[in-house]
């Protein structure tokens, strides 16, 4: 799928990469200040780089590191934001760039 609208008539775009991922996202197509996100992937086809703008406006960069569970751990850029979780895998805290953070805490169900 290259195009969709949705039914205000708002259009999205999609490139992909030789993979089928999405490469670039355009939304708001139709509109002057359309944003486009720009999206990378590592060699294991996770998510590597995030750019949303408009215009010539960056609204949002980041990078994406993961652990050896394929767990983002950090996302490097506009907010430097990261995560840490249990040695049994929940997560267990989010921290902000900006300031603060966020405690989780497990039951028996996980």
């Amino acid at each position: 799928m290259d195009s969709i609208a949705d039914i205000l008539g708002n259009r999205f775009t999609f490139q992909y990469d030789v993979d089928a991922r999405p490469r670039v996202v355009t939304r708001l197509a139709q509109l002057a200040g359309a944003m486009l996100e720009s999206l990378t992937y590592d060699t294991v086809g996770r998510l590597r780089t995030r750019l949303q703008r408009s215009g010539s406006t960056i609204l949002h960069r980041d990078t994406l590191s993961y652990d050896l569970g394929d767990r983002i751990t950090s996302a490097a850029g506009s907010a430097n934001d990261g995560a840490h979780y249990t040695p049994l895998g929940p997560l267990d805290t989010i921290w902000y760039g900006a300031g603060g953070a966020e405690s989780y805490k497990t039951d028996a169900l996980g």
